[in-house]
């Protein structure tokens, strides 16, 4: 047996996943692995079919270049992250948090940083890719490595979504925190 369908047998039985049929594990792995191999085949032959060469591992059309562009998912990472309203008051605590975390911020009131907007207020971040600006209704995120960047509303929208965890989880997560920074 491959070392994907071992894993997969484990991943069924950690999970309880056989909904009451009865069926044992190993059985719906080597299921569904005949499945995936099936499909990859289909695949194959379809493009086989229209004359398009495939990239073995991914069963993606080679592209004329020589490079191969594929498709990629973000993995699930949970970020901390908060939207600035763009007053001074909103400022403080953003860059409380970003200072407290080993991060440099500072803010420029209307009229201090000229970016086109005379009246506008920015955050400056500085980021791992150097120093950038947020503006009103930006998201700061503080990134897997620790460090803090602006996102634009919309970006940040397609891209995250909240993340509800029990309030026993929350208060585990906090203490933790706390414990760290004394």
């Amino acid at each position: 047996m491959s070392d994907f369908v071992s894993e997969l047998t484990s991943l069924l039985n950690r999970n309880c996943k056989e909904n009451g049929s009865g069926t044992p594990d190993f059985i719906l792995a080597e299921y569904l692995f005949g499945c995936l191999t099936h499909f990859n085949s289909a695949v194959n032959r379809r493009e086989a079919w229209y004359g398009r060469e495939q990239d073995q591992r991914f069963g993606i059309p080679l592209q004329e270049t020589g490079m191969t562009f594929q498709r990629w998912r973000k993995k699930p990472v949970v970020v901390e992250a908060v939207q600035w309203d763009g007053t001074a008051e909103g400022a403080t605590p953003i860059i409380n948090w970003i200072l407290e975390n080993d991060g440099t911020a500072n803010y420029y009131g209307p009229g201090k940083w000229d970016n086109g907007e005379p009246r506008a207020s920015y955050i400056k971040v500085q980021t791992l890719e150097g120093r950038m600006l947020v503006s009103k209704s930006d998201w700061v995120i503080r990134g897997i490595k620790g460090g803090f960047y602006p996102c634009k509303p919309d970006i940040f929208e397609r891209i995250y979504e909240p993340v509800y965890e029990p309030e026993a989880m929350r208060a585990e997560r906090d203490q933790k925190e706390r414990d760290r920074n004394d």
